[in-house]
């Protein structure tokens, strides 16, 4: 992944947004050693939801119908893995009551001045 996503960068002369549910500390750690092998900075985001909020998240997502039980099975592994998750954030944001132009608009504040 970071290869790619350093070819990526370089192709595009672009800052890149990754998506990705990370939920093992040293995978994380992992991630985090090879993007930076490739110099490149990351501002790591935890969009935090209430377990049933998220539960009803993921089935009314008509997107990703197939991977609904895979991902309602690991919301416990995301309970889990929440306290060193938030602690390697950047930014952290309880995105429980927030609609989603709300949630982008706090990221978007806080990635401005750390893009410049």
């Amino acid at each position: 992944m970071p290869a790619v996503t350093s070819e990526i960068a370089r192709f595009t002369g672009q800052h890149l947004l990754a998506t990705q549910s990370v939920l093992h500390e040293a995978y994380w750690h992992e991630l985090r050693q090879g993007l930076s092998q490739h110099a490149l900075d990351v501002f790591h985001v935890v969009l935090h939801a209430d377990p049933e909020v998220l539960a009803q998240r993921i089935k009314a997502d008509q997107q990703d119908q197939q991977a609904r039980q895979r991902r309602l099975d690991h919301i416990s592994d995301y309970l889990a893995a929440r306290d060193w998750m938030e602690a390697a954030a950047d930014l952290v944001i309880d995105s429980t009551a927030l609609a989603v132009p709300q949630a982008a608009s706090s990221i978007r504040q806080a990635v401005g001045p750390w893009l410049a």
